[in-house]
């Protein structure tokens, strides 16, 4: 943020309950991805071929088994509600940023500890990016890390059909970070 700064881009960092409202209310009982995700494999699920999915993955799709249309439709409903929300928060506002997971990636053995392991760590690392997913907003994930240390993303995201301006902001983003002296193309960001 400081690299932002110090080029001219003009930051403001604030919380953003909005976020975790739509976390709470888009990712409930798996959401759009456990829905969806059932609709295209439930027939492979349901045969022989259900030994060729990693147990983890298939049990997270069989939650979209029991999303029922009237559900499907009211998530619909409230992510167009939450899209219009983000819409009106980022008026004036060239990007919103964030870290683009929530810790640096695990090692095998972490993740692979247990399946209660695994499944914190997943959801943690998915969370930042699930939520532009969400929101139908689109993203650049731009590496901004130390040489030699693990890496680490910064998101530079955008609200739904954006996508070439956020494209151009990260641009810009990843210039300044890697050393560059790019004049930034964001003139304001939000972060959260």
């Amino acid at each position: 943020m400081e690299t932002l700064r110090a080029a001219g881009a003009a930051v403001v960092e604030q919380e953003v309950p909005l976020f975790d409202r739509a976390q709470q209310r888009l990712f409930a009982n798996g959401g759009f991805s456990a829905a969806e995700s059932w609709h295209i494999h439930r027939d492979m699920l349901s045969t022989e071929k259900k030994d060729q999915y990693d147990p983890r993955v298939a049990s997270r799709i069989a939650a979209g088994e029991a999303m029922r249309a009237a559900d499907y439709v009211q998530l619909l409903r409230e992510r167009d509600e939450i899209c219009a929300e983000v819409a009106t928060l980022m008026r004036g506002f060239d990007a919103f940023v964030y870290p683009t997971t929530a810790a640096i990636a695990p090692t095998i053995a972490e993740a692979s500890a247990s399946d209660e392991a695994y499944v914190a760590l997943n959801l943690k690392l998915l969370r930042n990016p699930g939520l532009v997913n969400a929101i139908d907003g689109c993203a650049a994930s731009v590496p901004c890390h130390p040489e030699g240390t693990p890496p680490v993303g910064f998101s530079v995201a955008g609200t739904r059909g954006t996508d070439s301006h956020v494209l151009a902001v990260a641009q810009t983003v990843e210039a300044l970070l890697s050393g560059g002296d790019e004049a930034p193309a964001a003139k304001k960001a939000r972060t959260s």
